[in-house]
């Protein structure tokens, strides 16, 4: 079994658009600001009485991109470094996906 925690909770659009969120989650018992998991919520609005709650979609950022690969061997020189898979690079995946959906 494996055990998540919420470590970041990012909120991007605006009061016309609605908004998007972002939960960040890492593994317990590991380093809390290395990101495992993404789960992305879409605000939606009831047209009954205009309440407004948070639906979670089945989209799905892909942070296999991020840092290094652990047990392969590097097989070709690059020259370009790949984006450290920490906090920083996983809140600038949201906003990539962010700009991708609006």
């Amino acid at each position: 079994m494996v055990q998540l925690n919420l470590a970041r909770v990012l909120l991007l659009g605006d009061e016309i658009n609605g908004y998007i969120r972002y939960e960040i989650f890492s593994k317990e018992g590991e380093r809390p600001d290395y990101p495992e998991k993404i789960v992305v919520y879409r605000e939606k609005v009831l047209e009954a009485n205009g309440d407004k709650y948070w639906v979670k979609t089945d989209e799905v950022i892909n942070l296999d991109h991020l840092g290094f690969q652990e047990g392969q061997f590097q097989m070709a020189m690059t020259y370009h470094m790949r984006p450290a898979r920490d906090m920083l690079s996983a809140i600038d995946e949201c906003k990539k996906h962010y700009r991708k959906t609006c």
